[in-house]
């Protein structure tokens, strides 16, 4: 299983700007950074209601896609960016369901690609499952959600609740 940052399997995300002239087009052939405004924009935290309990792990959380899609349209706008599907595995033995989901930001020369699993026991929710497992991975890699796989969100929100402040470490 391959799970790469990119399709040359490098270790950073490229970025191109579109280019207006030959002379642009090959000084832009050598990958740049995506600016650092861009980077905070998908770094941010995420809303409160966009984190909830793992399903199967309550000592875990998840998080709702939408609020990663909607990340991903805030920062690269509606029909910047494309994610394609396929199907790796459909075994209804199993019920097991694999994707690979490739996600692509055509300005930015973004493209990232990654496995999703889902053995949910009605079939179209095994793909959509599937599907957004994939993607919740590829949104991660960009950074969107990076404060709950760090567990930071998790020890506010229970900071919070006790009433005291979160005292950066």
């Amino acid at each position: 299983m391959r799970s790469g940052l990119n399709r040359k399997a490098g270790t950073s995300v490229s970025a191109l700007t579109p280019a207006s002239d030959q002379e642009t087009a090959i000084h832009q052939s050598k990958a740049t950074r995506v600016p650092d405004d861009l980077v905070s924009r998908l770094n941010e935290p995420l809303p409160r209601e966009a984190i909830a309990p793992h399903p199967s792990n309550p000592h875990l959380s998840s998080i709702k896609t939408i609020y990663q899609i909607e990340r991903l349209n805030q920062v690269f706008g509606l029909g910047g960016w494309i994610a394609k599907s396929e199907i790796i595995e459909n075994s209804h033995e199993t019920r097991m369901v694999v994707m690979k989901v490739r996600l692509q930001v055509p300005v930015w020369n973004i493209d990232l690609e990654q496995y999703g699993g889902n053995d949910h026991q009605d079939r179209g929710d095994a793909y959509k499952g599937a599907f957004t497992d994939a993607l919740g991975k590829l949104c991660g890699y960009l950074g969107i959600g990076m404060d709950v796989y760090k567990g930071t969100s998790v020890r506010q929100r229970q900071k919070e609740s006790l009433g005291h402040p979160l005292n950066p470490s």
